[in-house]
């Protein structure tokens, strides 16, 4: 009986290296590819994470000023009518320098009834610069879908 003849295919070594370093290449290649693309991506993501949280450092702000505002003008009204009480015992009376004949000095009722006077547009603004940071900071989370 007589075996089949097989066939054996020769495989070149040299060819068999040359298309084994060829797909290292091509391996190596598309690792630099997506390690630059990850690296890009993570740089980006710093950005925005700097850029939020500056918007955020900004309605923070903003806010606290606000607030101290609203602390100002209370104390500021609180004031204003202790030293109205104070000018009820103040006429008449002498000054420190002995002089009797000089009205007390209202220089201070003055100063803080302009700034209760002046508070209402004061807070107005204060009020615009937190809703612009909010805004920035709600159109920026928008756009970058946060």
């Amino acid at each position: 009986m007589m075996r089949p003849q097989t066939t054996r295919l020769a495989v070149d070594p040299e060819a068999k290296l040359t298309a084994l370093g060829a797909s290292i290449q091509a391996i190596d290649a598309e690792y630099e590819q997506k390690r630059a693309q990850l690296e890009s991506e993570v740089a980006r993501a710093k950005e925005l994470q700097r850029q939020l949280a500056n918007l955020n450092r900004l309605v923070d702000d903003a806010a606290d000023r606000l607030s101290r505002g609203e602390s100002q003008a209370q104390q500021c009204k609180a004031a204003a009518e202790q030293v109205r009480e104070a000018m009820l015992t103040s006429w008449g009376t002498g000054h420190a320098d002995g002089t009797t004949d000089r009205p007390p000095s209202y220089a201070a009722l003055v100063e803080l009834d302009a700034g209760v006077a002046d508070w209402p547009r004061v807070r107005l603004s204060l009020q615009q610069k937190l809703a612009t940071a909010q805004a920035n900071l709600s159109n920026f989370s928008k756009e970058n879908q946060l």
